[in-house]
């Protein structure tokens, strides 16, 4: 009989001590009926007076015992936040070279039209009537300033 009661305590012992370690963090806040809910986790957004609550330490009477699961919790939110500024990093990236992509293909079209301008060849432009109009030198000069002056404000 004792035997049994003895591996029966041992046993008790052993998921008490196991259960405060599988517990990383307790949450404690009134619901909207005004009960104390205890839960692990995170309170609603609406929960009036909320608060953290350390977990038990373990079993042992060791202090430091408890210490490795709050680590580990720790190290996990570090590693998540590591994880999430590297993903908003290579968006800002991916986002900074498509807009440098497209500013040296406008700058391309803008270069070639000014060439086009330049030439002296004959040039038309399609009018609000759809009907094509060729540039007569006034115009031509005009659009080739503009051209001129966008490509030295947008391409260096």
């Amino acid at each position: 009989m004792t035997m049994k009661r003895t591996l029966l305590v041992g046993l008790l012992a052993f998921a008490q001590f196991s259960s405060t370690l599988a517990v990383a963090q307790v949450y404690q806040w009134k619901d909207a009926q005004g009960r104390t809910v205890v839960s692990d986790t995170p309170p609603p957004r609406n929960a009036k007076a909320s608060r953290s609550v350390d977990a038990a330490p373990a079993a042992t009477g060791d202090a430091s015992a408890s210490t490795p699961a709050a680590t580990m919790s720790e190290r996990d939110q570090e590693f998540r936040k590591r994880q999430q500024a590297n993903r908003e990093k290579a968006e800002k990236e991916a986002k900074e070279q498509a807009a440098a992509a497209e500013d040296k293909a406008a700058c391309d079209r803008m270069r070639r039209q000014l060439a086009g301008l330049e030439s002296g060849q004959r040039m038309a432009t399609v009018d609000e009537n759809g009907e094509r109009r060729v540039l007569e030198d006034a115009d031509r000069k005009r659009e080739s300033d503009r051209l001129r002056n966008q490509i030295s404000e947008r391409c260096k």
